[in-house]
Protein backbone atom coordinates (compact mmCIF):
# COMPACT_ATOMS: atom_id res chain seq x y z
CA UNK A 1 0.00 0.00 0.00
CA UNK A 2 1.23 3.45 -1.26
CA UNK A 3 1.50 6.06 1.79
CA UNK A 4 -1.32 8.37 2.78
CA UNK A 5 0.19 12.12 1.92
CA UNK A 6 -2.69 14.14 1.95
CA UNK A 7 -3.28 16.97 4.42
CA UNK A 8 -6.10 15.55 6.21
CA UNK A 9 -7.45 17.11 9.26
CA UNK A 10 -6.25 15.22 12.47
CA UNK A 11 -8.63 13.24 14.63
CA UNK A 12 -10.77 15.79 16.63
CA UNK A 13 -9.59 13.97 19.86
CA UNK A 14 -5.76 13.83 19.09
CA UNK A 15 -5.54 17.14 17.94
CA UNK A 16 -7.15 19.05 20.92
CA UNK A 17 -4.95 16.46 23.50
CA UNK A 18 -1.29 17.06 21.25
CA UNK A 19 -2.01 20.61 21.58
CA UNK A 20 -3.10 20.23 25.55
CA UNK A 21 -0.06 18.44 26.05
CA UNK A 22 2.26 20.74 24.24
CA UNK A 23 0.54 23.56 26.70
CA UNK A 24 1.47 21.75 29.61
CA UNK A 25 5.10 21.36 28.44
CA UNK A 26 5.79 24.67 26.94
CA UNK A 27 3.35 27.45 29.03
CA UNK A 28 0.28 28.97 27.81
CA UNK A 29 2.69 32.17 26.55
CA UNK A 30 5.14 29.50 24.40
CA UNK A 31 1.83 27.70 23.18
CA UNK A 32 0.35 31.20 21.68
CA UNK A 33 3.77 31.95 20.22
CA UNK A 34 3.97 29.00 18.14
CA UNK A 35 0.25 28.74 17.36
CA UNK A 36 1.23 32.65 15.80
CA UNK A 37 4.00 31.35 13.67
CA UNK A 38 1.80 28.83 12.68
CA UNK A 39 -1.34 30.58 11.55
CA UNK A 40 -3.17 28.96 14.08
CA UNK A 41 -4.71 32.12 16.47
CA UNK A 42 -7.46 30.78 16.86
CA UNK A 43 -6.65 28.21 19.31
CA UNK A 44 -4.30 30.48 21.59
CA UNK A 45 -7.05 30.87 24.30
CA UNK A 46 -8.01 27.10 25.02
CA UNK A 47 -11.06 27.63 26.71
CA UNK A 48 -13.46 24.70 27.34
CA UNK A 49 -15.55 24.89 24.18
CA UNK A 50 -12.60 25.73 22.21
CA UNK A 51 -11.21 22.73 23.45
CA UNK A 52 -14.48 20.83 22.15
CA UNK A 53 -14.27 22.45 18.80
CA UNK A 54 -10.34 22.19 17.91
CA UNK A 55 -8.78 20.57 15.18
CA UNK A 56 -6.13 20.76 12.90
CA UNK A 57 -4.71 19.41 9.09
CA UNK A 58 -1.25 17.61 9.11
CA UNK A 59 0.52 20.62 7.75
CA UNK A 60 -0.47 22.97 10.96
CA UNK A 61 0.52 20.07 13.12
CA UNK A 62 3.91 18.89 11.35
CA UNK A 63 4.40 23.09 11.37
CA UNK A 64 3.83 23.30 14.77
CA UNK A 65 6.66 20.70 15.40
CA UNK A 66 9.20 22.41 13.50
CA UNK A 67 8.76 25.79 15.26
CA UNK A 68 9.38 23.38 18.37
CA UNK A 69 12.70 21.87 16.61
CA UNK A 70 13.54 25.55 15.49
CA UNK A 71 12.87 27.04 18.82
CA UNK A 72 14.25 25.08 21.27
CA UNK A 73 17.10 23.34 19.15
CA UNK A 74 19.09 20.31 20.69
CA UNK A 75 15.96 20.33 23.41
CA UNK A 76 13.15 20.00 21.22
CA UNK A 77 13.68 16.25 21.29
CA UNK A 78 13.23 15.86 24.70
CA UNK A 79 10.72 17.93 24.42
CA UNK A 80 8.81 16.59 21.83
CA UNK A 81 8.75 13.35 23.25
CA UNK A 82 7.18 14.52 26.89
CA UNK A 83 4.71 16.21 24.69
CA UNK A 84 4.04 12.61 23.07
CA UNK A 85 3.52 11.31 26.20
CA UNK A 86 1.33 13.89 27.33
CA UNK A 87 -0.36 13.36 24.24
CA UNK A 88 -1.45 9.83 25.08
CA UNK A 89 -2.01 10.91 28.20
CA UNK A 90 -4.70 13.03 27.66
CA UNK A 91 -5.92 10.70 25.15
CA UNK A 92 -6.87 8.06 28.30
CA UNK A 93 -8.59 10.50 29.98
CA UNK A 94 -10.55 12.65 27.06
CA UNK A 95 -11.63 9.15 25.27
CA UNK A 96 -15.08 7.98 25.12
CA UNK A 97 -16.59 5.73 28.07
CA UNK A 98 -16.29 2.61 25.32
CA UNK A 99 -12.73 3.79 24.82
CA UNK A 100 -11.63 3.60 28.53
CA UNK A 101 -13.62 0.27 28.61
CA UNK A 102 -11.49 -1.24 25.89
CA UNK A 103 -8.27 0.02 27.26
CA UNK A 104 -9.07 -1.27 30.73
CA UNK A 105 -9.74 -4.40 28.85
CA UNK A 106 -5.96 -4.42 27.32
CA UNK A 107 -4.49 -5.00 30.76
CA UNK A 108 -6.20 -8.20 30.99
CA UNK A 109 -4.11 -10.26 28.16
CA UNK A 110 -1.70 -11.96 28.54
CA UNK A 111 1.75 -10.45 29.09
CA UNK A 112 2.55 -11.68 25.57
CA UNK A 113 -0.55 -10.32 23.74
CA UNK A 114 -0.75 -6.94 25.79
CA UNK A 115 2.01 -4.82 23.88
CA UNK A 116 0.59 -5.56 20.58
CA UNK A 117 -3.01 -4.76 21.72
CA UNK A 118 -2.37 -1.11 23.19
CA UNK A 119 -0.36 -0.52 20.45
CA UNK A 120 -3.24 -1.48 18.13
CA UNK A 121 -5.79 0.78 20.07
CA UNK A 122 -2.86 3.93 19.70
CA UNK A 123 -2.96 3.47 15.94
CA UNK A 124 -6.59 2.99 15.97
CA UNK A 125 -6.83 6.89 17.59
CA UNK A 126 -4.35 8.82 15.63
CA UNK A 127 -5.17 6.91 12.33
CA UNK A 128 -8.69 8.20 12.00
CA UNK A 129 -10.83 7.43 9.07
CA UNK A 130 -8.48 8.72 6.49
CA UNK A 131 -5.18 7.14 7.59
CA UNK A 132 -3.50 4.16 7.57
CA UNK A 133 -1.45 3.61 10.73
CA UNK A 134 -1.11 -0.16 11.54
CA UNK A 135 0.90 -2.87 14.28
CA UNK A 136 2.79 -5.84 13.20
CA UNK A 137 5.19 -8.56 14.07
CA UNK A 138 8.72 -8.10 13.29
CA UNK A 139 10.95 -10.95 13.82
CA UNK A 140 10.60 -11.65 17.74
CA UNK A 141 9.22 -7.58 18.13
CA UNK A 142 6.81 -5.35 17.16
CA UNK A 143 6.35 -2.63 14.24
CA UNK A 144 4.53 0.16 14.44
CA UNK A 145 3.78 1.42 10.76
CA UNK A 146 2.92 4.98 10.07
CA UNK A 147 1.80 5.07 6.40
CA UNK A 148 -0.01 8.61 7.46
CA UNK A 149 3.09 10.42 9.03
CA UNK A 150 1.30 13.76 9.77
CA UNK A 151 4.39 15.18 11.52
CA UNK A 152 6.54 14.39 8.35
CA UNK A 153 3.92 16.44 6.03
CA UNK A 154 5.70 18.90 3.97
CA UNK A 155 9.09 18.38 5.51
CA UNK A 156 12.68 16.89 4.23
CA UNK A 157 15.23 16.31 7.28
CA UNK A 158 17.90 14.29 7.22
CA UNK A 159 17.20 12.31 10.53
CA UNK A 160 13.93 10.61 12.09
CA UNK A 161 11.76 13.75 13.35
CA UNK A 162 8.74 11.62 14.73
CA UNK A 163 9.71 12.45 18.24
CA UNK A 164 6.04 12.80 19.46
CA UNK A 165 5.02 10.19 17.73
CA UNK A 166 7.87 8.05 19.72
CA UNK A 167 6.80 9.53 22.95
CA UNK A 168 3.02 8.49 22.46
CA UNK A 169 4.46 4.55 21.87
CA UNK A 170 6.70 4.98 25.09
CA UNK A 171 3.58 6.32 26.78
CA UNK A 172 0.64 3.66 25.98
CA UNK A 173 3.79 0.84 26.56
CA UNK A 174 4.50 2.12 30.15
CA UNK A 175 0.95 2.12 30.99
CA UNK A 176 0.41 -0.93 29.47
CA UNK A 177 3.24 -3.31 30.76
CA UNK A 178 4.70 -1.28 33.67
CA UNK A 179 7.63 -0.79 32.13
CA UNK A 180 10.13 1.32 30.09
CA UNK A 181 9.93 0.32 26.09
CA UNK A 182 12.94 0.15 23.75
CA UNK A 183 11.69 2.01 20.44
CA UNK A 184 13.42 2.57 17.47
CA UNK A 185 12.30 4.74 14.53
CA UNK A 186 13.90 3.28 11.67
CA UNK A 187 12.94 4.54 8.72
CA UNK A 188 11.15 8.29 8.46
CA UNK A 189 8.85 9.37 5.43
CA UNK A 190 11.17 12.79 6.21
CA UNK A 191 14.16 11.56 5.40
CA UNK A 192 12.69 10.22 1.95
CA UNK A 193 11.60 6.66 3.16
CA UNK A 194 8.40 5.58 1.87
CA UNK A 195 6.74 5.09 5.41
CA UNK A 196 7.75 5.93 8.78
CA UNK A 197 8.68 2.97 10.87
CA UNK A 198 9.27 2.11 14.75
CA UNK A 199 10.65 -1.07 16.21
CA UNK A 200 9.10 -1.55 19.24
CA UNK A 201 11.83 -4.30 21.21
CA UNK A 202 9.97 -6.73 23.56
Amino acid sequence: MNSIKINRKLPTLYSRCFLLATRDEIGNYGLEMLLRQVRLDRFKNLTPQMIQEMVITASEFAELQQSIRDYYGLGAHGLLNRIGRGTWIYMVKRGSFQDKVRMLLTKLWPRSFRSRKALEYLAAGICGIDGCVSVHLYDQDLLFLDQTSDTTYGQITTEPICWVTTGMIQGVLSWAMGEEPDIEEISCRATGSEDCKFKVRL
